[in-house]
């Protein structure tokens, strides 16, 4: 309910404020029409594939520190630790020169495995959420569905000027991993001085 609430007013609130949203054109579909909506929910499924296994390996690297490191921890605690394990192994391996499609693979396929190992313990009555654990979660994830529903109601470029013309992330946020990608490993360099940050979530950008 209060994932449900939150996803709601987010969108709602950002839609009111905007005046209702339309997608843009996407490049080889029809300026208007069906075809400009069929474009959009084909970007988005698209996108899915590729996110659904990340989740599922965050959602595993939390069952297992939920049963294995610190047992009874909130599930809307571990799930936070969950994403801590997947971007640490990305940005570790990065550091030491393992970057590309086959590791990043490699930590999702690990993630599913050890939430796998631990279902089957959950499943034998080992742990299980109660009332106010899976409170907290519902309430976790709408916040996370609540920010996404309202950046998927932004026209692409309506933020642009909000965000100094893109300046974080065409400085570092992205730029980074391109460079880091095409030099083989994470680093820092001499030209980009928010190279020698702690880069974690631009290592997660190379996942």
């Amino acid at each position: 309910m209060a994932g449900a609430v939150l996803v709601v007013a987010g969108a709602t609130s950002w839609l009111t404020v905007q005046g209702g949203v339309a997608p843009l054109a996407i490049e080889g579909s029809p300026a208007f029409g069906v075809g400009r909506w069929a474009a959009v929910v084909e970007r988005a499924l698209g996108s899915w594939c590729w996110l659904a296994p990340i989740a599922l390996a965050i959602a595993g690297y939390a069952a297992a520190v939920r049963r294995w490191v610190w047992p009874g921890l909130a599930w809307s605690a571990a799930v936070a630790c969950g994403v801590a394990v997947w971007g640490w192994l990305g940005l570790t391996s990065a550091t030491l020169g393992a970057v590309g499609a086959g590791w990043a693979w490699a930590w999702v396929v690990l993630g599913m495995a050890a939430g796998a190992l631990a279902w089957r313990e959950w499943r034998a009555g080992v742990v299980g959420l109660g009332r106010w654990d899976r409170a907290g979660l519902s309430a976790w994830c709408g916040v996370g569905l609540g920010l996404l529903a309202v950046g998927a109601a932004c026209a692409p470029g309506s933020m642009w000027r909000v965000e100094a013309m893109g300046y974080d992330v065409l400085s570092y946020h992205l730029q980074l991993p391109r460079e880091w990608l095409a030099a083989g490993r994470l680093s820092g360099l001499e030209h980009n001085v928010y190279s020698h940050l702690p880069s974690l979530v631009e290592s997660m950008m190379m996942q």
